[in-house]
């Protein structure tokens, strides 16, 4: 929404790599409020209206924000309350994000939205910005769409991006961006941008009308996740400060909001996604939970990130169904710089002389200069296990560690993320149990004599019994089902783990004579 001098960029309109996109998430809008797992309002006036001495005051009221008909509403609405003392305006209106919540770094956005009628001041935008923690523009900012109504014109759309140049000789804000003329921008249209390691480009019911390459050493901010906001503006300075002071209320509907990815063409992307469906039902015969893992649920608990520590630092760290995001948006140079502690909302009572596993599945946007400290304590001085570890960007890793220690009650997880640059991080697949436990609902059958190898196993198992195998069934350590699968009576098989994350496995069969056999597999 910030605007700044314009500089060129590459201008790239021409040929299009098509890449096989696959939805990774979408808001319908079908419900009967606005899901606060995904989305965040943004309330107040901001600094100086916005950055842009805009006219509204942002809520989250019903009034200017709410779901119709399958579609979010989002309404200005002339009120000169003054709601902010220091800052004077004339509108309500809305405006929200998915910081935390729901972010990616390259793939497809798309929103269908139907903006209001024109009149001059009204600036309703579908834009994103990244998370690389800088002030603007260094974060930098994709606007997709645009409709600012500065004059008698009100058919043009704009697409721009915002950033900042520390080239050699350079160091200011930069925007750069086109528009397109748009016949019955009141009408429903489909607004798109498509973001790959090397270019940006923007469509508008599948045509394009912008490019630009985002390879140039003084564009890093464009190579972060970013995060979606939708709003309405009145006035400010893009609209040449003004507004129809005739304007009494303004409507913007946006039908969906989605994002899709393609991981094989694009490897380097990333998706975050702490947000839940609030339209999904129970289903007739709901999975149950793992009786074996003992992890409770987890709140965000206290932070200290410097330079700046707490507030200053402005760090991002949610647990959504114990789906854990993190952000550092510092680097820092030496340990406890960036700890990050969740509050377990139940302790895990340990008793001596029991082993239990820990484990949990952990990705990072950047490889770590430096090793990765995680603990699950009772206190500081007490813990199950404090354990280090590097991480490569991109790349999943699933940590597993088995200890016994004395009685505790675990109530911390911490991270610590000192003597790294910044950088985003994802937690999924926490697990706690005993060393032993089995999650599959049925009684492992002894007598049966089976032969697994080679446990542990870099990708290939080699299964064999005298009982012929008719079922083999492939649980990971949250009792999830990986694979199943009916198979021919053998009494020899091969299972291939490969393509899956290091860790424990569990592996039931079933036999021609009805025989359950159950084993423990490590993928290495």
């Amino acid at each position: 929404m910030k605007k700044f001098l314009l500089l060129a960029v590459t201008f790239l309109i021409g040929f299009q790599a098509y890449a096989a996109y696959q939805l990774v998430w979408s808001d319908e809008f079908d419900a009967d409020l606005l899901n606060t797992t995904a989305w965040s309002y943004e309330i107040g006036t901001g600094f100086q209206g916005w950055g842009n001495w805009e006219k509204q005051y942002y809520t989250n009221s019903t009034n200017n924000i709410y779901l119709s008909n399958g579609a979010l509403v989002i309404k200005a609405l002339k009120d000169a309350t003054a709601y902010d003392p220091a800052y004077q305006t004339a509108f309500t209106s809305a405006r929200i994000n998915s910081l935390g919540k729901v972010q990616a770094k390259y793939g497809k956005f798309e929103a269908r939205i139907k903006l209001p009628e024109p009149a001059k001041g009204v600036w309703p935008a579908f834009w994103m910005m990244g998370t690389n923690g800088q002030e603007w523009p260094r974060c930098a900012e994709f606007d997709i769409m645009e409709y600012m109504c500065n004059s008698s014109n009100y058919n043009t759309i704009n697409s721009t991006l915002h950033w900042y140049d520390e080239s050699a000789g350079v160091d200011k804000g930069v925007n750069y961006g086109l528009a397109t003329t748009v016949n019955n921008p009141t009408d429903w249209h489909v607004y798109t941008m498509e973001w790959t390691p090397t270019t940006v480009r923007t469509y508008i019911d599948g045509v394009e009308f912008y490019a630009a390459d985002i390879t140039p050493a003084h564009m890093t901010e464009f190579h972060n996740e970013a995060y979606i906001l939708l709003n309405m503006a009145i006035g400010g300075a893009y609209v040449n400060y003004e507004y129809d002071p005739a304007i009494t209320e303004k409507t913007m509907q946006i039908d969906y909001v989605r994002i899709y990815q393609d991981v094989d063409t694009y490897p380097a992307s990333t998706f975050t996604n702490n947000s839940t469906d609030p339209s999904d039902k129970p289903s007739e015969e709901p999975e149950e939970d793992n009786p074996c893992n003992k992890m409770p649920t987890m709140t965000p608990g206290t932070h200290y990130f410097a330079p700046g520590w707490f507030e200053a630092g402005g760090y991002v760290a949610t647990a959504v169904n114990n789906n854990l995001s993190i952000q550092t948006p510092l680097p820092t140079y030496e340990r406890w710089q960036a700890q990050f502690k969740y509050n377990l909302n139940q302790p895990i009572s340990v008793q001596p002389g029991v082993q239990y596993e820990f484990s949990f599945t952990i990705t990072s946007d950047i490889t770590t200069t430096n090793n990765v400290l995680v603990k699950l304590m009772q206190d500081d001085n007490n813990f199950f296990c404090s354990q280090e570890f590097a991480l490569e960007a991109g790349v999943p890793y699933q940590f597993t560690y088995t200890g016994t220690v004395g009685a505790l009650n675990l109530s911390t997880l911490l991270f610590d993320f000192g003597g790294n640059a910044a950088c985003n991080i994802t937690v999924n697949d926490i697990y706690f149990g005993e060393v032993g436990c089995i999650s599959t609902g049925v009684i492992d059958n002894d007598a049966v004599t089976l032969s697994i190898s080679p446990n542990p196993t870099p990708g290939m198992l080699y299964v064999s019994s005298p009982e012929g195998i008719t079922q083999v069934t492939i649980f990971n350590l949250l009792g999830k089902i990986i694979a199943d699968k009916q198979v021919d009576l053998s009494n020899a098989l091969q299972l291939n783990l490969s393509n899956q994350a290091s860790g424990v496995y569990v592996v039931r069969l079933l036999t021609e004579n009805g025989h359950v056999i159950i084993r423990r597999v490590i993928k290495q």
